[in-house]
């Protein structure tokens, strides 16, 4: 399939794709933002596919993991899908802030899961892999396991991934 074909699957996002911003009044701010936009700002993206899927750890949903789908197949600086799962281990990938969905192709997958600790909103921490329930296992795109390939057909994506011990409350609630 041609990244210019669009139908009534896919949602063409070379066009945007961007949040409106409202450049700061100083002459500074408008220079820096002018230079990292033209570093930055990529306006043509392949055309995504709607994707969701449901992220379970030892069989149990994982609540509030972050995923980030690392191609491949093509350029790694081109945007990255992303998702957050809610309460059921549900999530949906985005690129971008306004493209929901993510371009045909094969990925490497990163999960990172914070602990549910009332203390990681205070946690000053520099490395947010301190409270990974997952123990950084598959926090490394070079060195995770889970590989997964976006078809433009396939709408829903179950990840079954492999951790360290989970939470005994987790069980009980979900259970």
């Amino acid at each position: 399939m041609s990244f210019l074909q669009n139908d009534e699957h896919s949602r063409d996002c070379r066009i945007g794709g961007f949040r409106a911003w409202h450049p700061p009044v100083d002459v500074c701010g408008m220079l820096a933002f002018t230079l990292l936009s033209i570093g930055c700002h990529k306006t043509e993206y392949p055309q995504v596919f709607p994707v969701s899927g449901n992220l379970r750890v030892n069989g149990i949903p994982a609540a509030n993991a972050s995923l980030a789908f690392h191609p491949l197949d093509r350029d790694s600086d081109d945007a990255i899908p992303s998702g957050k799962t809610n309460r059921e281990g549900v999530f949906n990938l985005a690129m971008a802030t306004t493209c929901e969905g993510a371009p045909v192709g094969m990925y490497a997958v990163t999960i990172v899961w914070p602990s549910e600790s009332p203390l990681i909103d205070e946690c000053e921490c520099s490395d947010p892999l301190v409270h990974d329930q997952l123990k950084g296992l598959y926090a490394d795109r070079e060195l995770t396991e889970i590989r997964v390939r976006i078809r433009p057909t396939q709408k829903f994506l179950q990840i079954d991934a492999r951790g360290p011990p989970v939470n005994p409350s987790l069980i009980e609630r979900h259970g």
